[in-house]
């Protein structure tokens, strides 16, 4: 694994991690980023129409906009992704996912106050080989991925690996206008890497990456069963059905290339990466969630980015393992445009009126770090780093009615140039001890921060403070029986300050704001089994308990009554109040899964079997804690056989097969509550080829 910027056992390094296998990725039903909750305990992703919102161990962007960088940062092949459109997206030709917890806020710094989303893809091979994947399941749903590598000559080898899912039938009907929602046709990833080896101390790595989705599913959006709109309307569908006067769009497209040089001397090995990322996206949804014409949101968030990285690594031999390192990034990201469509119920005028806001905020970040393990003794390692951050935003923007029914509209309001700078170091102090060969105890004590952002549905507003986390964390990892049993086990306590988080006005327009603080603690239990050769047994718990402090202005909702009977009108009033003892959002007091896999010959051929199950405590949606997802498991299987030669495979498998009705976002609005599904049970066949 690569926590620390270079390769060790991840049962050497003194931070709590998970890292994860392709194939157990595959068996436990990992599609891709969003999925992520299910492999890590303390993990959970999360997303806001169609934008990751990542929270591990209390800690995360509850805001979603373009310009906003989540607290749980997400790298592939050590390139950050700043853009959370861009962070959800299919795990294509990975080898491995590494989930690291708590601030990182030495050697990957960006912003990670939560923790660190690690995705590693394979490296080209000069051996010739191709692999690949043809499946269809319910919902008329087609699969098909392809990864080939191969040498072109004795120093540059190549591969590429794509995969396109088309999903034709949704998981429920648009019960007004009987049409399929949530549906996703389009998701296609491509990939490529170049490997040029032009001596034994040189290594250069080429990537490109391509991605492309298109459907409904994850905006689709409708009333929350028990509750009424401001209308009166009350959903009667089913969990999976919608109901509404739009055709709802979520479209992402991104891409990007980096360059990784990696230069062995015999005093130091020498690492530079080069990358730059373009998103696109469109989120259009019926913010109403009803029938009736009244309220839509359409954002068009538009990202691009440029990171250089310079590592200075000891060489393998020495006795001190230190880094130096300095990072650039340049991020500029826009609203083409934010745009509130108020239809007649909503605005009072004769016709439709859009209220069309341009944002655009560049940003420039400059680091500076450095870290260093030293032996005391054969059996004490001390580790001490340092990070120092600083970083420069600019924003402009406007605002401007169009009026449909007007031949013609108000000019727009342009909002004067803001400007806005800070820098802040950040640290890492931790001691590790090998009390016994294969047991390893640890303590840290993690600085991270996450800066200020300006709110790009607002011109002219002031930009919301910067985040701060002090993280302190205790643990043992320990390998026994042959390494046949693996125990890992972590508590932490964290004082999280000037949180950052989002809530939307009467119209749907977000607002950014900073809540005091929230003291989180916890623990985490890791445990993978091999009882006998071709069983393996997993098990992980997480327990959190993270709690608002004083946060006398946090927004209230409270469903509107009748005066004299009590009973529920429809709509909601919004007012404040203070938050202080209240559940964190997006963060439940337990997370657990449990799974096992066997494989057995049977024949010539291979049979294996992986089962595994998920649990999830309720979690809340908003600071108020009025809503919440209550507590669900979902059931995961996967059965192969592989035929004689290791060349062919078949596979069923099934995700959530129970079929549990689980929320993927709910939100409390003045007009109503509204709430997106994830995914009932999902099933197919595939078929597996290797050459």
């Amino acid at each position: 694994m690569t926590a620390q910027r270079r390769s060790e056992n991840i049962q050497r390094v003194p931070i709590a991690i998970t890292a994860v296998t392709a194939d157990t990725i595959q068996s436990m039903g990992v599609r891709g980023t969003q999925d992520l909750s299910s492999i890590s305990p303390g993990l959970y992703f999360g997303t806001q129409i169609g934008n990751a919102s990542p929270f591990i161990r209390g800690v995360g962007t509850f805001a979603v906009s373009a310009g906003q960088e989540s607290a749980v940062s997400v790298y592939v092949d050590g390139v950050y992704i700043a853009s959370q459109s861009g962070s959800v997206f299919a795990l294509n030709n990975i080898e491995r996912v590494e989930i690291l917890k708590g601030p990182q806020g030495t050697l990957f710094g960006r912003n990670a106050t939560g923790g660190l989303i690690q995705v590693i893809t394979k490296d080209p091979s000069h051996d010739t080989q191709v692999q690949g994947t043809i499946g269809y399941g319910n919902y008329d749903t087609t699969e098909a991925k392809i990864y080939a590598s191969t040498g072109l000559t004795d120093t540059i080898a190549v591969d590429f690996a794509g995969s396109y899912t088309h999903q034709g039938d949704g998981w429920g009907k648009n019960v007004v206008t009987g049409r399929d929602v949530n549906k996703r046709p389009h998701d296609l990833s491509l990939r490529s890497k170049l490997l040029f080896t032009p001596g034994p101390d040189t290594r250069i790595t080429l990537s490109g990456d391509y991605s492309y989705n298109r459907g409904d599913v994850g905006v689709t959006t409708r009333v929350r069963e028990g509750a009424i709109a401001a209308n009166g309307y009350r959903f009667t569908g089913g969990f999976w059905d919608s109901a509404s006067d739009i055709t709802p769009v979520l479209r992402n497209e991104a891409w990007g290339a980096s360059l990784k040089v990696e230069q062995t001397f015999d005093f130091a090995k020498l690492v530079s990466i080069s990358a730059f990322r373009k998103s696109e996206a469109k989120q259009f949804l019926d913010f109403d969630a009803t029938p009736s014409p009244f309220l839509t949101i359409s954002l068009n968030p538009r990202e691009r980015q440029f990171s250089q990285e310079l590592q200075l690594q000891s060489p393998e031999s020495s006795a001190i393992n230190w880094i130096l390192g300095a990072f650039y990034y340049h991020g500029n990201s826009r609203y083409s445009p934010f745009e509130l469509g108020l239809y007649p119920a909503a605005s009072g005028a004769p016709g439709l009126i859009y209220d069309r806001i341009l944002g655009h905020q560049v940003t420039n970040s400059y680091a500076a770090f450095a870290q260093a393990t030293v032996p005391i003794g054969e059996s004490t390692r001390v580790t001490a780093g340092i990070r120092y951050t600083k970083d420069h935003r600019r924003f402009d923007g406007s605002e401007q009615e169009i009026l449909t029914f007007a031949p013609v509209s108000p000019p727009a309001t342009v909002a004067a140039t803001q400007r806005a700078s800070e820098g802040k170091p950040t640290w890492r102090l931790s001691v590790a001890h090998d009390f016994a060969p294969g047991v390893m105890g640890y303590a840290s004590y993690n600085r991270g921060f996450k800066s200020g952002v300006f709110n790009l549905q607002a011109p002219g507003s002031d930009p919301i403070k910067s985040e701060k986390i002090d993280a302190y964390e205790a643990g043992v990892k320990i390998d026994a029986l042959d390494r046949h049993l693996r125990i890992n086990i972590s508590g932490f306590y964290s004082d999280y300050k000037n949180i950052q988080l989002q809530r939307n006005d009467d119209n749907g327009v977000l607002q950014l704001l900073n809540a005091a603080s929230a003291k989180i603690y916890g623990a985490d239990v890791e445990i993978t089994a091999i009882p006998f050769e071709g069983l393996t047994l997993r098990g992980a718990l997480g327990l959190l308990h993270s709690r608002y402090g004083d946060f006398p202005d946090a927004r209230l909702t409270v469903p509107n009554r009748d005066p004299l009977t009590g009973a529920l009108i429809g709509g909601n009033t919004q007012t404040t109040f203070n938050a202080k003892g209240n559940h964190t959002v997006q963060s439940p007091d337990y997370t657990a899964n449990v799974s096992a896999s066997y494989e057995t010959s049977l024949g010539d051929g291979k049979l294996a079997a992986n089962a595994s199950y998920v649990l999830q405590g309720r979690t809340y949606a908003e600071v108020d804690n009025r809503t919440f997802i209550p507590g669900n498991g979902q059931l995961s299987a996967d059965l192969s056989y592989t035929l004689p030669g290791d060349h062919y495979r078949v596979r069923v498998w099934g995700r959530n097969l129970t079929k549990e009705k689980v929320y993927q976002q709910l939100t409390e609005q003045a007009f109503a509550d509204g709430a997106i599904a994830l995914a009932p049970r999902t099933y197919g066949v595939a078929f597996d080829f290797t050459f």
